[in-house]
């Protein structure tokens, strides 16, 4: 059971990953589907496809969190 350990790396990431669209002026696209609403509503909609995918890795349990940022940020 890590679920507290699970949940604070996910808000930790999401805020990461916040940071990053905000300053680059462009959000992250882990999921292709995010790209059309993203250009209309960059911070809302990032956001939330970021909300997605940290939760579906979580359940997922995919990796080190410092690899997935990685992939992320390339």
């Amino acid at each position: 059971m890590h679920g507290e350990h699970e949940l604070g790396w996910c808000c930790r990431t999401a805020s990461t990953i916040s940071r990053a669209a905000s300053s680059s002026g462009n959000p992250p696209t882990p999921v292709p589907k995010a790209t059309s609403p993203s250009e209309r509503q960059p911070s809302s909609s990032a956001f939330r496809s970021v909300e997605i995918v940290a939760a579906t890795m979580m359940s997922a349990e995919v990796g080190p969190p410092s690899s997935i940022v990685a992939a992320w940020m390339t």
